[in-house]
């Protein structure tokens, strides 16, 4: 199994170190693994220790809250039902309980939610006709909805708008949207916050948005990723990401440094952070993904295509599907 952690045999680690399992796989391409260790790498020394390899990780206990707020299908002109409370399936108690109508603009046709009792808003991203999206805020106490542009990063062609249960953290101030199948990953992350004209933004946290090992760190607001295989002269990544700052740190590890620390076994082919490889046939998965955008965008854009309203502050890009 793939482990990351921050804690050790000693207790928590220090700032800047963080504890992996290595594998080393048998020789003739196959994934058997013949041994595995685990060592403490510090990641502004590049130095690798060995840890007692018995030592188990345990699985960590996460913030993240589901359905935490619930639109209605979106009818015309562009209105939404939406519901919040406490209806997290990960845990937690959220604060208040509400419900309202918000309206969020004529082309409006589906959209994702989630809530924030820290911020006292219902956070949705939006898409329209044309299946562009846009980030709305709104406000159950004054029953204004604020429009901002998404950001480049947020891949809006594959979110999931119609079975997907968005996560949020508030108290971390992450969310996770949900993506379609078949693109290699569940969720893409962001932190959340509100602008000085109390619009939504959304920043990405590209260490939460793969399929390699992570351990959080809330106390320091930090997410460690480490991902990658040391055979063919690869090299493991390391990285130390401050998700408040939006600050990465990054390291690699190559085989030489884990056998001069570990020797070498039986079988020589390399280290790798253990089942790091994930097979995306990214051919494949790009065929689907298009499938399943345009069964979708054929099923739902029934309405006539119109201009958003003027007075809003959103911009769309070119509604170009993408992975």
């Amino acid at each position: 199994m793939t482990n990351v952690a921050r804690d050790s045999d000693q207790g928590l680690l220090p700032a800047g170190q963080v504890r992996l399992e290595l594998a080393e796989y048998k020789d003739g391409g196959s994934f058997d693994v013949a041994r595995r260790v685990q060592g403490v790498y510090d990641i502004a020394t590049a130095v690798l220790s060995e840890h007692d390899a018995t030592m188990e990780f345990i699985p960590p206990i996460l913030g993240y809250d589901g359905n935490t707020a619930i639109g209605s299908a979106i009818v015309s002109p562009g209105v939404a039902n939406v519901s919040w409370g406490p209806r997290g399936i990960f845990g937690g108690v959220l604060g208040a309980t509400g419900s309202a109508t918000f309206t969020l603009g004529p082309t409006a046709v589906r959209a994702l939610w989630w809530y924030s009792p820290s911020l006292d808003r219902i956070f949705g991203v939006v898409a329209d006709t044309s299946s562009n999206a846009v980030l709305v805020a709104c406000s159950n106490a004054t029953g204004v909805c604020k429009l901002s542009a998404a950001p480049a990063e947020l891949e809006w062609s594959v979110l999931d708008f119609s079975d997907g249960i968005v996560r949020s953290w508030d108290s971390q101030r992450l969310v996770a949207l949900p993506l379609m199948c078949c693109v290699c990953t569940t969720f893409v992350h962001f932190t959340y916050a509100l602008d000085g004209s109390e619009e939504l933004s959304l920043q990405s946290v590209p260490a939460l948005n793969s399929n390699a090992a992570v351990a959080y760190d809330i106390a320091r607001s930090e997410v460690w990723q480490a991902e990658g295989e040391t055979s063919n002269g690869g090299s493991l990544t390391i990285t130390q990401y401050d998700y408040a700052t939006h600050t990465p740190t990054s390291a690699t590890l190559s085989a030489a440094q884990i056998t001069e620390v570990f020797g070498s076994g039986a079988w020589l082919p390399g280290w790798g952070i253990a089942l790091i490889v994930v097979f995306c046939l990214l051919g494949l998965l790009a065929v689907s993904a298009m499938v399943a955008w345009h069964l979708r965008r054929a099923r739902r854009n029934k309405a006539p295509k119109t201009a958003l309203p003027t007075d809003t502050k959103a911009s769309f890009p070119p509604a170009t599907p993408s992975v």
